[in-house]
């Protein structure tokens, strides 16, 4: 590739390096980025748990149920060890 003596040309050049090395680094940034994207895997995983939730208790209702007997049995007996 031969370098254009126009300076127009250069200059344009010179932009358009400038914008591919600009989005270059902003997607290093965003992949070396661990915590923000723990943070977003996150919060989309908790988007799906929150959209098949009403699901769960529509379709097992008695496991459901007794899940929360269990939770609810085991602060209980938390509760009445530390008293």
């Amino acid at each position: 590739m031969s370098i254009p003596s126009d300076p127009d040309q250069l200059r344009r050049d010179r932009d358009r390096t400038r914008e591919e090395l600009g989005r270059t680094v902003e997607a290093l940034a965003e992949k070396f980025d661990v915590p923000g994207r723990a943070r977003a895997r996150a919060h989309q995983l908790r988007e799906r748990a929150g959209e098949a939730t009403p699901g769960v208790l529509r379709s097992h209702p008695v496991p459901v149920a007794g899940l929360g007997v269990a939770v609810a049995l085991v602060i209980w007996l938390i509760v009445r060890r530390r008293s």
